[in-house]
């Protein structure tokens, strides 16, 4: 299992043993070892075809990930021996391995980590993006206090052109938590039980550490199931660690995702929300059918454990899709015999669509028209779901669970997808908590509100082409402006 010993080894910033590994191990190796970890993106086993590159790469993504930079550096060292010209010239381009190393670890709660990919065509993407996303210019500046003026807000007219020239910080993220907190993090995800009472010891306020979006030691557990998952469960919840994870994302709800029914009992026993924000029997129920690395009568046994405890077997999604309809043929014959009426939806709770003529779902028209009631009353019947809407209402939980749980967050943050234009709607609406939050997980704050690929738009009118500070501009929302102004560097362009 070397690859495993490998990377774990460099998220604990066990250099030592890192080098030692790396010096002593034959290159062939490398290539025939067990996945990461047990449930690590769902990868399941390396393939046998693994590259050294490949594994080489994952351990020194999951170093920059911890923030190990001594094992970073000595596993980019090894990766610029197997790996061709691309990466030398790469490492070049950005300064020497160094300066590389310095770049990572100060964005390393925004980048996209986790891949079966070599570290050339990785780094090409990350350096790319660097390159030309989020440039800040004069003219895009100019172009919004244009706007302001146009709209007769002269004080926003006069902060904008104040910034000029000024231009994007190169790094606005920052750590979550302290070294230590991120080692007992760590430890929690990879079951190192002495590690984890070691530390617990020595500070109690750890039960309460997060990562950047809200995951504490009972999600990491629960998502990598280490050896001994649910007996350190167990201690963690007598330390003090909340059984629900005190996000919108439930430790119970990664159990019943892949299946863990000793987990799911502990947690349950503990107090467990089984309902409340997404139905803990919904999610057995569709990962039965649709999670291609567990077969489907293996949550025969967590389904009715959430059953025996109470779930309510006829539980949907916010929108609409019920357990039994999504559940797996053996797994709705259990869903029946508890009870569960034989249907595949709720009618009425599907997600709103956008018209072609306004750019906007029946709930952005509410609040477009100042009905703000009648706009979160839709969002309650539905259960949330949309990015753009959650985000121009406001909603900085949900968009949170959004972000890591239903939508690819790397394009999200890129702009691509449904998704990209939420910064974009929280300016429109004067979001300006929203628009914070957005910009720290990466949202570009120069991207124009661009066409879907299908070409249908969504926005109002007035935002399409425009920026989010054009935007924020032309509808007078100074908290908008100045906290997107806040994210420019005080240097010159």
């Amino acid at each position: 299992v070397f690859p495993r010993n490998l990377r774990t080894l460099a998220g604990l910033g066990r250099l030592d043993d890192v080098c030692a590994l790396l010096v002593g191990a034959d290159r062939g190796k490398l290539a025939r070892g067990a996945a990461p970890d047990k449930r690590w993106r769902g990868a399941g086993e390396w393939p046998s075809t693994a590259q050294p590159a490949v594994i080489v790469a994952d351990a020194f993504r999951h170093a920059v990930a911890c923030g190990q930079r001594g094992s970073a550096e000595a596993l980019l060292a090894a990766a610029l021996e197997i790996e061709e010209g691309a990466l030398e010239a790469l490492v070049a381009r950005a300064g020497g391995s160094s300066a590389l190393c310095d770049f990572l670890l100060a964005r390393r709660h925004v980048l996209h980590i986790w891949g079966e990919q070599a570290l050339a065509p990785w780094l090409q993407e990350i350096l790319a993006e660097a390159d030309g996303r989020n440039v800040v210019d004069d003219a895009l500046l100019k172009r919004a206090a244009e706007a302001a003026r146009a709209k007769g807000h002269v004080a926003i007219n006069e902060r904008i052109l104040a910034a000029v020239p000024r231009r994007l910080r190169a790094a606005r993220t920052r750590p979550f938590n302290d070294a230590r907190a991120e080692r007992f993090l760590f430890a929690c995800q990879h079951g190192v039980v002495e590690l984890v009472e070691e530390l617990l010891a020595s500070e109690p306020a750890l039960a309460g550490a997060r990562n950047k979006w809200g995951q504490g030691p009972l999600h990491l557990l629960a998502a990598y199931a280490p050896h001994g998952a649910a007996a350190l469960a167990r201690r963690l919840i007598g330390a003090g660690v909340a059984v629900d994870g005190g996000g919108m994302w439930t430790p119970l709800l990664t159990a019943s995702l892949w299946a863990d029914a000793s987990l799911a009992r502990v947690l349950i026993e503990a107090g467990a929300t089984l309902e409340q924000p997404t139905s803990a029997l919904w999610m057995a129920a569709t990962a039965s059918r649709f999670n291609s690395r567990v077969q489907g009568h293996d949550y025969l046994e967590i389904v009715g454990v959430l059953i025996d405890a109470g779930a309510d077997v006829d539980a949907c999604c916010d929108w609409g899709s019920t357990a039994w309809g999504n559940a797996a043929a053996v797994v709705r014959l259990r869903l029946e015999r508890a009870g569960a009426a034989p249907r595949e939806r709720v009618e009425g709770r599907e997600r709103g669509c956008y018209s072609p003529s306004t750019g906007l779902s029946p709930l952005l028209e509410a609040l477009a028209a100042g009905d703000e009631a009648s706009a979160r009353e839709m969002a309650s019947q539905r259960g949330g779901g949309d990015l753009d809407e959650e985000a121009a209402l406001g909603d900085e939980a949900r968009v949170r669970w959004l972000l890591r749980e239903r939508y690819d967050y790397t394009r999200c943050v890129h702009g691509h997808g449904d998704a990209g234009r939420a910064l974009h709607f929280a300016a429109y609406f004067g979001q300006a908590a929203m628009v914070k939050l957005l910009l720290d997980v990466g949202y570009s704050m120069a991207a124009p509100n661009a066409p879907e690929p299908s070409g249908v738009s969504r926005g109002p009118k007035p935002t399409h082409g425009k920026t989010p500070l054009e935007i924020a501009a032309a509808r007078g929302h100074a908290a908008v402006v100045d906290a997107l102004l806040a994210h420019l560097d005080d240097e010159e362009a």
